[in-house]
């Protein structure tokens, strides 16, 4: 199994207040139907993309109880789903939690506006950059984590013919107005965002702009 790295970062908990609320998106859901109110949740924020990992002693400190939590029911939340964690363990307990976790984006907030598709750039959030990731344990021990794989050299997988990876460049320098109406002296907008209001470029006919694209190789052979 390949190795996380573990990278030292300062994470602040704290244990989620469930409030009634009677907002809905777009879906129908209120948000909050991923909830199970018989357990704990302990915030973490998250400000940039990357692997992170929690020792054990991170973890005692913030959960009194945590040494008494079956490895097993372990379970990390973002935006309502599940995301896949690795217990690290040694000598039968828990020495550390590590995942993946990405910064905050738009993607809540497209119910913020008139229509989620007149949402103007889903990449930036209208609010807040840092992503909150909610660590729990369940009851039942169902729980999507990763699994120690041991490689083997006489059964090896076949090769991927290709990967693609994306690489994007969020424009978000500037306030857009969006959609407004002129009535007389009067200008008046939804209160609801809508069409093309939101964080993006200042408007331009022409534009240059450069997207990162780190570890590009060239293997293109001609034939």
């Amino acid at each position: 199994m390949q190795t996380l790295l573990k990278i030292t970062y300062s994470f602040v908990f704290s244990c989620l207040l469930v409030a009634t609320t009677t907002a809905q998106m777009h879906n129908g859901d209120f948000g909050n139907e991923w909830i199970n109110h018989n357990q704990s949740y302990y915030k973490i924020k998250i400000a940039e993309d990357g692997f992170y990992s929690i020792d054990m002693q991170v973890l005692q400190n913030h959960i009194t109880d945590f040494q008494q939590v079956n490895p097993q029911h372990i379970q990390l939340f973002h935006q309502g789903e599940e995301v896949p964690v690795y217990v690290n363990m040694e000598n039968g307990a828990v020495e550390s939690i590590s995942f993946y976790a990405e910064h905050n984006n738009g993607a809540l907030d497209a119910s913020l506006y008139r229509k989620a598709h007149n949402q103007l750039n889903p990449e930036y959030s209208l609010y807040e950059d840092e992503a909150t990731y909610f660590l729990t344990w369940n009851m039942y021990g169902s729980s999507n984590q990763y699994q120690d794989y041991t490689s083997s050299f006489n059964n090896m997988p076949a090769k991927e013919a290709y990967f693609i990876h994306e690489s994007k460049s969020s424009l978000n320098n500037h306030w857009n107005q969006g959609l407004y109406r002129t009535y007389g002296s009067y200008v008046l907008s939804n209160g609801t965002f809508d069409f093309g209001e939101g964080y993006a470029s200042s408007f331009s006919n022409t534009r240059s702009i450069d997207v990162a694209t780190p570890f590009f190789v060239n293997c293109w052979t001609s034939s």
